[in-house]
């Protein structure tokens, strides 16, 4: 399948090569409904960057830490040679590690649920953080 892999960092787009996501043979999706909160999509790893992924990512988290803002997109080309947006997903930057050649990171549904569960979650471990200083 021909794919067009779009990073948003920031509200800037930027056209990424396949090359930027060291991990994109290891990465799967699944769609599971877990009680009323609708259907949500699980990837089976975390994203690993690397390159012109690698510095943007990194950078945003440098600056913003946990207030960054980014997301992946991933167009399939159609029968009539267009791109149509197969899947986009925001990145979980409370899961991001780096050693220097990757930044690997989560992805977060855009369901409100999976989002409101993930707000949390921050909140709740940098209260953590506060009360162990």
């Amino acid at each position: 399948m021909l794919c067009k892999y779009v990073l948003t960092v920031d509200s800037i787009s930027y056209d990424i090569p396949k090359s930027c996501i060291q991990n994109w043979d290891e990465i799967k999706f699944s769609r599971k409904r877990s009680g009323l909160e609708g259907i949500t999509r699980t990837f089976t790893s975390k994203f690993q960057f690397v390159g012109e992924a690698y510095d943007l990512i990194l950078e945003e988290y440098l600056s913003k830490y946990l207030a960054s803002n980014a997301s992946i997109t991933v167009y399939a080309i159609t029968n009539s040679h267009t791109y149509e947006e197969f899947f986009s997903c925001r990145l979980d930057f409370g899961s991001l590690t780096y050693d220097g050649n990757a930044v690997s990171i989560n992805s977060i549904d855009d369901s409100v649920a999976n989002i409101i569960k993930a707000c949390l979650l921050y909140t709740s471990d940098a209260a953590d953080e506060r009360s162990s200083v």
